[in-house]
């Protein structure tokens, strides 16, 4: 029994000093744990930063191929190089997801690809207008972005099958990024993409196509980012909310492409006049509207969309006034004045926050007044005054119909008001010279009418200043 007993001792002794040490070997340390997942996100960082790195070459290598930077051969040749381009990317996502099962480098190429498919359609456009130009080729490209087909029987082949190829890639790709709404998003890309070989290159003409690319891709974005979005790409399946992951907003943000680079196009090369600038001026403002409109959880960025919205707002008054005719340069002013004052009241109907509301009405007014005053000061005609004198009525029904929704305006109601006196000593003079009375007699109307002004402000200038 006592040999036993120390043997037993014995072993379960050795059994707690052992232990320990034993369980050590087969598990890793906290450190050790810690250390790895440290080595993990670099590497996983660095692949990121060499991706992004990558992502840009092959982006600037087809922007280089637009400028011609392949030199070999004619147009068409060089075209078909861009779309053997294409479909390498499309290949290399396919190697990736399929052969090497690295699923993010494969989506990197699979974007990659329907950005190439748009550079596919701008050469397209370009090559097409060669030979069917509408406007008797207008514009003069330089010698780096012109692209012409000198094969004439060569094209139609490549344009065919460069459209079946494009078709294709396309949809494989949308698939790949968002399999639910695969089918629209592929048919409303390429409808869109289609406008890039509309063979006009005037500047109302590329205005308006820019509109009609960016309108719809915002309506398909719209239409296609529903919660209730239905899918029916599965046999059996259900109907289920979109997932709005990242690839599916990416897929969403290319639809806007097309008419991005109709915009680019037609700033970078054709001559804009005062009337195509304020309508480019003005798609701008509904297409920032409409983006801004769909940003959401995102204040610094609503409020940087909003201010340049603001801004956009106020050159397409300027520009209004100077595409108009010569004939309307008597009203010039007050056209681009009201224009400025409808999109302050329109900010007041929207759903923006009180600061935002508050900051367009003080804008608003400190610019509208000021400038109504001293156009109505620079020339002595009648209806000038009488401009400004309705301005700054204008200005302070704005003030009155912000204070109703967003609460008291003291200082822009102030200015309104001090505008309104002002522009009222100006119409008066006006009709003084026009009545060809003395210096002696405006000078008396004057006092009279500071007089009864002071005492109106006096008796209503408070309680229109607390409402």
């Amino acid at each position: 029994m006592n040999n036993a007993q120390i043997t037993s001792d014995t072993a379960f002794s050795e059994t707690n000093m052992t232990g320990p040490e034993r369980h050590g070997d087969l598990q890793e340390s906290p450190r050790d744990r810690e250390s790895l997942f440290s080595r993990l996100e670099k590497i996983a960082s660095l692949s990121q930063v060499v991706r992004g790195f990558g992502a840009c070459a092959i982006i600037a290598s087809m922007s280089l191929f637009m400028l011609q930077g392949w030199a070999e051969g004619n147009d068409i040749t060089r075209y078909l190089k861009l779309l053997a381009q294409t479909g390498l990317l499309t290949g290399a996502g396919l190697v990736l997801s399929f052969l090497i099962k690295e699923f993010k480098g494969a989506r990197v190429f699979f974007g990659l690809a329907l950005i190439s498919v748009v550079a596919n359609f701008t050469i397209l456009g370009s090559l097409t207008y060669s030979m069917f130009a509408m406007d008797m080729q207008l514009v003069s490209y330089p010698e780096s972005m012109k692209w012409e087909v000198t094969q004439t029987a060569l094209f139609m082949p490549v344009f065919l099958g460069a459209l079946s190829l494009l078709s294709a890639v396309a949809y494989f790709g949308f698939s790949i990024f968002s399999r639910q709404i695969a089918k629209p998003l592929s048919i409303g890309f390429l409808g869109l993409s289609a406008l890039l070989l509309v063979p006009v290159r005037a500047p109302l003409v590329a205005v308006g196509l820019a509109a009609v690319a960016l309108w719809g891709a915002l309506f398909l974005i719209r239409r296609l980012s529903k919660p209730k979005t239905v899918t029916g790409e599965v046999a059996g399946s259900t109907s289920r909310a979109l997932l709005m992951t990242k690839e599916t907003k990416a897929s969403l943000g290319i639809l806007l492409l097309p008419g991005l680079i109709i915009l680019a196009r037609a700033v970078s090369f054709y001559n804009i006049d005062d009337a195509t600038l304020l309508a480019f001026a003005s798609l701008l403002f509904f297409s920032v509207r409409s983006v801004g409109s769909l940003i959401s959880g995102n204040a610094i960025l609503k409020r940087l969309v909003e201010m340049f919205q603001l801004a956009t707002a106020g050159f397409i008054a300027i520009m209004t006034t100077q595409a108009l005719p010569l004939g309307w340069n008597s009203i010039d002013v007050f056209i681009g004045a009201t224009l400025f004052l409808g999109f302050a009241y329109e900010q007041l109907r929207s759903d923006s926050d009180n600061w935002w509301k508050t900051l367009v009405v003080n804008v608003t007014t400190i610019a509208v007044v000021p400038i109504a005053l001293i156009n109505a000061s620079l020339d002595y005609e009648l209806i000038y005054s009488l401009q400004a004198l309705l301005i700054c009525g204008f200005a302070f029904a704005l003030t009155l119909s912000a204070g109703t929704s967003i609460g008291k305006m003291p200082f822009s109601r102030l200015i309104a008001m001090l505008g309104i006196i002002t522009a009222s000593l100006i119409v008066l003079f006006d009709l003084v010279q026009l009545a060809q009375l003395g210096n002696w007699m405006i000078i008396g109307l004057s006092g009279a009418i500071l007089i009864v002004g002071a005492s109106l402000y006096e008796r209503f200038g408070l309680k229109l200043l607390a409402n």
